[in-house]
This record gives C-alpha cells, sequence and structure tokens, in this order.
C-alpha cells in the first residue's frame, strides 16, 4: 500500500508528459532559433496524437507564444550590443 501511495504521488498521465515534451520541443526550437509552426511543434515533440486534448493544444500555443518572445528579446538584445 505504502509503495502504491509514493508511485501515484510521482506518475505523469498522458498529459502531463505530452506538457513536459513540449516544452522541452519548446526549448530545441528556441537554441535553433527557429519559430515554429504548430504542426512542427506537435511533430518534435511526438504528440501529434494528442493534438485534439485542449491541454495539450494549449500548451503547444502557449510554447510557441513563449519561443516568439524569446527569440525577440535575443534578437534585440544582440541589436544593441
Amino acid at each position: 500500500p505504502l509503495t502504491a501511495q509514493i508511485l501515484l504521488s510521482v506518475i505523469e498521465t498522458r498529459v502531463q508528459y505530452a506538457i513536459r515534451r513540449i516544452q522541452w520541443a519548446a526549448n530545441c526550437f528556441f537554441k535553433e532559433g527557429i519559430l515554429p509552426q504548430r504542426w512542427q511543434m506537435f511533430l518534435r515533440a511526438n504528440v501529434y496524437r494528442l493534438r485534439e486534448i485542449s491541454d495539450v493544444k494549449n500548451a503547444v500555443m502557449s510554447a510557441i507564444n513563449e519561443v516568439e518572445y524569446k527569440l525577440l528579446m535575443a534578437s534585440l538584445n544582440s541589436s544593441r550590443s
């Protein structure tokens, strides 16, 4: 019973895992200096089959917005130098 409780406290759902993969993919795109399209984010994060789940869709859009913001800020900072 104790082991089961501990496992339940640390196990991710499929959606939670998908969101973590999306965040990883967004970081990769940022490092590469690429603003991805939605389909590119779904494919790189390997969550295309979950694309109709609202939490996954929202995470993809948020991640793309975050990459866009970071790229813009990096561009502004480099132009000031």
